[in-house]
C-alpha cells in the first residue's frame, strides 16, 4: 500500500471518530443552553488548535500545508441542500 493510500486510510478512520463525537455533541447540546455554550467553546478550541498545528508544522517544514486547499471549495462542497 502506498504512503498516500495509508494517509487517506488514517484520515478516513479519524473522520469516523470525529463524526461519532459530533453526534455526541448534538445529544449533549439538547440538554440545555449552557451545554450549547460549553460545547461551542470546546469545538472552537479544537478547530483553533487544529488550524494552529497546521500553521506550526507548515513553518517547521517550510511547506505551506494549506497550499492548494480552498476553504471556499470546502464550504461549497459541504453545503447541505
Amino acid at each position: 500500500m502506498s504512503d498516500i493510500q495509508l494517509l487517506e486510510d488514517k484520515l478516513n478512520k479519524v473522520m469516523g471518530e470525529i463524526k461519532t463525537i459530533i453526534d455526541e455533541v448534538v445529544e449533549i447540546r439538547k440538554g440545555s443552553p449552557q451545554n450549547k455554550e460549553q460545547t461551542a467553546k470546546i469545538l472552537e478550541n479544537f478547530l483553533g488548535d487544529l488550524y494552529k498545528y497546521f500553521k506550526v508544522k507548515s513553518k517547521e517544514a517550510d511547506d505551506n500545508l494549506m497550499q492548494g486547499i480552498s476553504l471556499m471549495k470546502i464550504k461549497l462542497m459541504s453545503d447541505l441542500r
